[in-house]
């Protein structure tokens, strides 16, 4: 029985994580080894006070006051869900997850303390839960989902999601910040593919030269890749995929 690998698409709010693992849930259907982690925000928003009003328009509009509990329920939606995944799916070679245990710790929990939202006390909680589940959950490889904080934030005002009215250009700025110098840590353990978002794509995998469909190859190249050899952390997209689309039509399509 292969070891089971799992990957986090990581990146900015409104970089465009989700459009990607809608996609690459389209370019997997056919292989059932492969299994996808949505980040939780339909339950997230069922997590309501008496006027209906979210945790996480809360946590935008008063976050030093619901800074640690918004974490705390974040970080354990995601391992429920993760949990969950590997229980009902006990043959699955790989799970991709939209967000990851560690993106909770390295960035948005330090942030918040760093900014003195979080207290000292409420921060050595929220260590020592992390700890209790570091090396259950530890990722194979990393794909940043890499846009610019000013594309980031048009596209938040585009889409209009209940609960993000709040979010701010400077948090944003500072979002990408923290997800860099996480991503090119020395200490990282896990490789990461980087790709750049800010253009608009349409992804239309019938188009050998489309944008999206590229970044499609990119990641499942980067996928196959790092379970054969290891890859350091922070490669360039040209060292990592070299033959994409011979490798993309062997990955994605377990019957070759």
């Amino acid at each position: 029985m292969t070891r089971l690998r799992i990957y986090s698409i990581e990146g900015n709010i409104g970089s465009g994580k989700t459009t990607i693992i809608e996609n690459l849930q389209k370019t997997f259907e056919n292989n059932p080894n492969v299994v996808f982690i949505r980040e939780p925000v339909d339950i997230w928003q069922t997590i309501q006070d008496a006027n209906g009003e979210t945790i996480l328009a809360k946590f935008y509009k008063d976050p030093a006051k619901y800074a640690f509990t918004f974490q705390v329920m974040a970080y354990s939606t995601r391992l429920s869900m993760l949990r969950a995944a590997i229980l009902q799916n006990p043959r699955c070679d790989v799970i991709i997850c939209e967000r990851s245990l560690d993106a909770d710790k390295h960035i948005f929990e330090k942030m918040l303390y760093n900014d003195g939202l979080i207290d000292e006390v409420s921060h050595q909680i929220y260590q020592r839960f992390y700890g209790e589940f570091q090396d259950e959950f530890q990722l194979a490889g990393i794909i940043y989902i890499d846009a610019d904080a000013q594309v980031c934030k048009e596209r938040i005002e585009k889409r209009a999601r209940v609960g993000e009215e709040t979010v701010a250009l400077d948090y944003l700025e500072k979002c990408q910040s923290y997800h860099e110098a996480w991503l090119s840590d020395k200490e990282l353990n896990a490789p990461v593919l980087k790709i750049k978002t800010n253009e608009e794509v349409t992804y239309d995998l019938t188009c050998p030269n489309d944008k999206g469909l590229v970044w499609m190859m990119q990641i499942v190249e980067f996928i196959s890749l790092t379970n054969v050899q290891k890859i350091s952390p922070v490669e360039s997209l040209d060292d990592v995929c070299g033959r994409p689309l011979e490798r993309f039509e062997e990955f994605y399509n377990p019957n070759i």
